[in-house]
């Protein structure tokens, strides 16, 4: 005859009851470990999965105290918006080839400034406006050359600037910037207004002269500066490219999200 097994004794501790633990307890940073472990996991997953599917590579931008934003240099971009392209910017940030800073002897140097639509990531890098021009334009004994430093969102001010700090070390030999209406309206802002977007603006003083408004950037120097570890999301990180494009593409299309 067997015995019947005994039920565990209850502890009777400053009014209430519990049943023996045996003195085991799961440790809290083993939780903490597997639970950090597991969303670890689970990133990498969904990383490799946008990969898969090709997904999560249009991010092209990074912030720049001087300019607001310029291109993220060697970035791989998928660009699907209005259109479809598959390369990735030169070392130099610029979408386009490699090109010498020195100028090679009997070359003819075009350096072309825009924003988007210079830029052309509608379009396969063959067909951008600098591509095209570089093959229909011919100057005698000479070889063209022609620069692509188009940057979306880039107005008529900043392209200034930018030719001041990027373009003119190339010794281009003419300039064009592509003019898109609204360029110039991007260079000025609502005077009390610094939560507008971080970038250099523009004003004509008492003696005319143009001048630098650059109180937007020092009220987001910080957000600015150099951050490795932002610097290596948005230049490899799938997960946050499709986060920012979807900001991108609200803040464009929907007004309630914009304010």
């Amino acid at each position: 005859m067997t015995t019947a097994a005994k039920p565990p004794k209850i502890e009777h501790l400053s009014g209430a009851y519990k049943l023996p633990t045996n003195g085991k307890h799961r440790p809290w940073w083993r939780t903490g470990l597997e639970t950090a472990a597991l969303i670890a996991v689970g990133l990498c997953g969904l990383e490799l999965l946008l990969s898969a599917c090709g997904v999560g590579q249009e991010e092209i931008l990074q912030p720049d105290p001087v300019m607001g934003t310029r291109h993220i240099p060697n970035k791989q971009v998928v660009w699907r918006m209005e259109g479809f392209s598959n390369e990735s910017f030169n070392s130099e940030g610029l979408r386009d080839v490699e090109h010498p800073i020195a100028k090679p002897a009997g070359t003819f140097r075009i350096a072309l400034l825009g924003d988007s639509a210079t830029e052309g990531l509608q379009v396969p890098l063959k067909e951008t406006y600098s591509s095209v021009l570089e093959s229909i334009v011919t100057m005698p004994g000479k070889k063209t050359e022609v620069l692509n430093f188009g940057c979306s969102s880039y107005s008529t001010g900043q392209e200034v600037l930018q030719f001041e700090r990027e373009v003119a070390q190339y010794q281009p030999d003419l300039t064009v910037l592509l003019y898109n209406r609204g360029d110039t309206l991007e260079n000025v802002r609502k005077p009390t207004d610094l939560k507008t977007e971080p970038r250099p603006y523009f004003y004509i003083d008492a003696d005319g002269t143009l001048q630098v408004d650059e109180a937007v950037l020092k009220a987001n120097q910080k957000a600015l500066q150099p951050n490795s570890t932002m610097d290596a999301l948005r230049k490899h990180s799938r997960l946050y490219g499709v986060f920012s494009h979807a900001n991108l593409n609200l803040s464009i299309n929907d007004a309630a999200y914009r304010k």
